[in-house]
């Protein structure tokens, strides 16, 4: 086995939230998992509202590294003065969950089963460790004002997810104001509930190398199964096949060679959820005790596997 040589090409992922909700310091039972709106940052009567957001980041592949993370939220209603105010993400460290409950207002509306409050993760069955969220330091802030667009990024934001990426669980971000004993600072924004402006994250990441299992059962004669691993999930990957070691460019990926001479293309499989493409093909029983030697290439990301070399029998 040797590999390739060449880098893969970045790739960028635009995903809305596929859970949001507010939870409500004055009352530990009180959400709004359905609502059109969530809202983060203390109201006239001091009491304190926390968002939380989590996003789908299965389209991002194994072995990725992220190079760039952007949260996008837009304000829709600004409380008091519109002063600005420093709101920052913090990564949620446990699970939770959003269910029906729902209003329109900032008040929120009475929990119901699997809703995340002030008092529970998880409504009515796991509480927070500390009522209003478990979570880390925060990872971004920005100054929010009055009514329009804002953008959280930076280093914090890669690195949470990097870690998802990496293997570990996605329990999404905690959006508060640093400063809750400052009366009128409340924020309302749009939740993936709404028709317009929900809340967008964009990752830009390099795909790592493809995996690449060797041929089985390996004998010539019968149908042979090859698996390619940490593939973009839905984008097409081709597996291609030779009888001697080579450098081929690979058309439209810049620096990408496959280690191939004259490959043929057995197949093109589309990458299934889990990022893997299946290809089983009948390996000819004139090739038994030939040495053949297989690559696959995702042409959309320009990452490619080693190359595998198998002696059939």
């Amino acid at each position: 086995m040797f590999f390739f040589v060449g880098l893969a090409r970045a790739a960028t992922l635009s995903t809305p939230a596929i859970a949001d909700t507010t939870m409500f310091s004055e009352d530990p039972d009180l959400s709004n998992g359905a609502g059109p709106v969530i809202h983060a940052g203390t109201n006239s009567n001091g009491d304190v509202r926390r968002a939380m957001l989590r996003f789908d980041l299965s389209g991002i592949p194994a072995g990725a590294v992220v190079t760039d993370v952007t949260v996008r939220l837009v304000v829709d209603q600004a409380g008091g003065p519109g002063l600005p105010t420093d709101l920052s993400l913090h990564p949620v460290v446990r699970g939770w969950d959003q269910a029906g409950s729902s209003t329109g207002s900032g008040s929120g509306a009475p929990a119901q089963l699997g809703d995340a409050t002030w008092g529970w993760a998880v409504w009515a069955t796991e509480p927070w460790t500390t009522p209003g969220g478990d979570m880390g330091p925060a990872s971004a802030t920005t100054s929010v004002a009055g009514v329009g667009p804002y953008e959280w990024s930076g280093p914090g934001l890669v690195a949470d997810l990097q870690a998802v990426v990496d293997g570990g669980p996605n329990h999404g971000w905690l959006l508060r104001v640093d400063d809750e004993l400052t009366t009128q600072s409340a924020k309302r924004f749009p939740s993936s509930e709404a028709a317009l402006d929900a809340p967008l994250l964009e990752v830009t990441y390099t795909p790592g190398p493809l995996g690449l299992t060797p041929p089985g059962p390996g004998v010539a004669g019968v149908d042979n199964t090859v698996v390619a691993s940490a593939a973009a999930p839905g984008g097409n990957v081709v597996l291609v096949a030779g009888g001697a070691a080579g450098a081929v460019p690979v058309p439209g990926c810049p620096g990408v060679t496959l280690g191939v001479a004259n490959p043929q293309i057995l197949g093109v499989v589309a990458a299934d959820p889990s990022g893997d493409a299946t290809f089983v093909r009948l390996v000819p029983a004139a090739l038994s005790g030939a040495s053949v030697l297989l690559q696959a290439v995702q042409p959309s990301t320009c990452a490619a596997s080693p190359v595998v070399i198998t002696q059939l029998q």
